[in-house]
């Protein structure tokens, strides 16, 4: 087999990883024993280099379990805006559809 056989082969491989939505090089061994002619026609070589399935594997950090807590009120406030909201409040007339929530470390 030429280099530019092998090279197309595994272009179809990657292309038939991203059209089945990124299935593992396991799953393409299998389509090519239950879908006839396809074996010969796919290679997944370079399927485990796919860098949309490397970076949706990433993880966040993990928050310290032991968290520091403050020592005395208004030290450190942790606040978060909720909206929009429906159906809306009404105060003074107008409607408003965000709430603003704010939480004291301390208290």
């Amino acid at each position: 087999m030429t280099p530019e056989q092998v090279k197309h082969l595994q272009e179809e491989g990657d292309l038939w990883h991203r059209r089945l939505g990124h299935i593992s090089s396991d799953y393409v061994h299998k389509l090519k024993l239950v879908v006839e002619g396809i074996g010969e026609l796919i290679s997944t070589a370079t399927v485990g280099n796919c860098k949309v399935c490397a970076e949706s594997k990433i993880t966040r950090k993990v928050f310290s379990k032991d968290p520091e807590r403050a020592t005395r009120v208004g030290e450190v406030m942790h606040a978060d805006i909720i909206g929009k909201i429906s159906p809306p409040t009404f105060i003074s007339d107008r409607r408003k559809q965000y709430v603003l929530c704010v939480i004291d470390n301390y208290s």
